[in-house]
């Protein structure tokens, strides 16, 4: 029936980075970029605890982590799909992503940190609600977000597309 179809793109970029980053993840290690200068991270125990739980699978994602002493850890490679963002910011992130599914009961299998890892990956990797998107831009996320089976939600269950009728967009003018 027809109307306007809005898309929300940053929920689009989670998804589609999600899936690559899941993808790339159950078939071999991702790709990792050295660092030129290592970053140290301190950790709270709590949290020390979790990356000691998912380092292997931080691994595959493509980090290369060395643990120091006293909950300090070096970052010495990220994943090549990181791009600009933060190592640091990147890693604290996949901890508290791990950490809420823990409490919240997710089961602790490589599976489930595997997801967890592919998610807090694609948050920190997309592109922020606000930030523009140059057209090409917007069409290769769209032809992305429109190849994978599911483009209607994100992996936790937001949704990406809203469609509004062409009569409720009538009976506004």
């Amino acid at each position: 029936s027809g109307g306007l179809l809005v898309v929300d793109r940053h929920r689009a970029h989670v998804k589609v980075l999600y899936e690559r980053f899941l993808a790339a993840g159950s078939t071999d290690s991702a790709e990792s970029q050295q660092i030129l200068f290592p970053e140290t991270v301190t950790l709270a125990p709590s949290q020390h605890i979790i990356l000691e739980s998912i380092k292997e699978e931080a691994a595959t994602a493509g980090f290369m982590l060395e643990y120091k002493d006293k909950n300090t850890w070096e970052i010495l490679a990220v994943p090549a799909a990181l791009g600009k963002l933060s190592p640091k910011d990147v890693l604290l992130k996949m901890i508290e992503t791990v950490g809420d599914g823990m409490e919240n009961g997710v089961a602790d299998t490589a599976q489930a940190i595997h997801r967890h890892v592919a998610l807090s990956m694609a948050r920190s990797g997309a592109v922020r609600p606000g930030d523009y998107l140059a057209p090409a831009e917007a069409e290769e996320l769209l032809a992305a977000l429109f190849a994978l089976p599911d483009p209607q939600y994100t992996p936790d269950g937001g949704r990406i597309l809203f469609e509004i009728s062409e009569r409720f967009i009538a009976s506004q003018l």
